[in-house]
């Protein structure tokens, strides 16, 4: 679980509704969208290994970390995405 929020380039975040979460790891593929306040949740077997995540939304730069699940605990990623406009 996490949330997604957006930074513009004056440094206002906000939650950032829509945003696709891909969750890979060996066997395992899900794509997620953070709904109305940014939030995203998923049920993950312990299992599953080498756990990869890619948080994107157009306007915005996509982040990519790796995670990993442990049994009967909750995971939490939150990601924060730099609007492109403000790369120079």
């Amino acid at each position: 679980r996490g949330t997604v929020r957006g930074a513009s380039c004056a440094g206002q975040v906000a939650a950032l509704p829509g945003a696709t979460v891909q969750v890979n790891g060996r066997g395992y593929a899900q794509t997620l969208i953070s709904g109305t306040d940014g939030t995203y949740a998923v049920w993950l077997s312990a299992r599953i290994r080498n756990l990869a995540m890619i948080v994107a939304k157009d306007g915005y730069v996509p982040q990519t970390r790796p995670t990993g699940v442990r049994a009967l605990e909750t995971t939490t990623e939150n990601y924060l995405l730099e609007h492109v406009g403000c790369r120079r």
